[in-house]
């Protein structure tokens, strides 16, 4: 039993470099948009509210705080933003703070 598929009639984004090769046996899509995000600022949404709820220290320094926190975000890129927020919990946790 065979199913007919519509033609595709959304939008593809090809890569200035891009050149079509025979037998191509794998293919990426991003459908959670991934990759997209960041390329977009997601970490610049995210980064304003982990430095808002991780409970600060006298030594912190926004630049000290922003830095770790954005290595924390990066570090995760790819993965699902739940895994950001798990680790966000991980360091307020580190901090005596209580996750919500």
């Amino acid at each position: 039993m065979s199913q007919e598929v519509s033609p595709f009639t959304g939008f593809v984004e090809f890569a200035p470099s891009f050149q079509q090769r025979e037998k191509i046996q794998h293919v990426l899509f991003d459908f959670d948009g991934t990759l997209s995000l960041v390329r977009e600022g997601w970490p610049q949404v995210m980064l304003p509210m982990f430095v808002e709820m991780l409970p600060k220290r006298s030594d912190d320094t926004q630049e000290d705080l922003e830095r770790m926190l954005l290595d924390d975000i990066m570090k995760l890129n790819g993965k699902q933003t739940i895994y950001q927020m798990i680790q966000l919990a991980e360091r307020i946790r580190e901090r005596g703070g209580h996750p919500k």
